[in-house]
């Protein structure tokens, strides 16, 4: 290559940082394929319930007493977003249906008690989740913390809002 072309000590020098380098990426690569595999693994045990569950929310057509359009439609997009990025997530650390996706029965944008993870996001952006807590920039650029909670009794899932039998929402 280049050493023996110009058969200097500094071209010879050169030549094995180049080596180096491909070494170093090649190297690189094999461990993003492994990465990459991890990741495949875990998406293969990733429990699909909560997105099943996220499908029947965008059913609804037009947002159920206590949303007004916009804000049911962010809730929407929230529920989307954070399943994509922590679905899988919430469900290997044990969060609920009703701990991701529940709000009070009567005032459903205003009750914080019962209110579920993704009614708080509103177009914020989860970036921490743990058994008892997750973390929510807001569009502020704010940070709120989200504390688990099970002891809710009031708690209906967002798309059992207004219907009368609501035993189909369970944690």
């Amino acid at each position: 290559m280049l050493s023996t072309v110009l058969r200097s000590r500094r071209a010879i020098d050169v030549n094995i940082a180049i080596m180096r380098a491909f070494v170093q990426l090649r190297e690189m690569l094999t461990s993003h394929k492994d990465l990459a595999r991890r990741i495949d693994e875990l998406e293969e045990k990733y429990d699909g319930s909560f997105a099943t569950v996220f499908d029947a929310i965008q059913e609804l057509a037009s947002p159920p007493a206590g949303f007004d359009p916009k804000r049911w439609r962010t809730l929407i997009d929230d529920g989307g977003k954070f399943l994509d990025r922590w679905g899988g997530e919430a469900a290997r650390l044990g969060w609920s249906v009703l701990d991701l996706f529940g709000a009070h029965p009567v005032a459903p944008a205003f009750r914080y008690d019962a209110a579920g993870l993704v009614n708080l996001i509103s177009g914020g952006d989860v970036v921490d989740i743990r058994t008892d807590r997750a973390g929510i920039r807001t569009p502020m650029g704010n940070s709120l913390t989200y504390y688990l909670r099970r002891d809710c009794r009031d708690a209906v899932a967002l798309w059992d809002l207004g219907t009368p039998d609501r035993s189909v929402a369970r944690r």
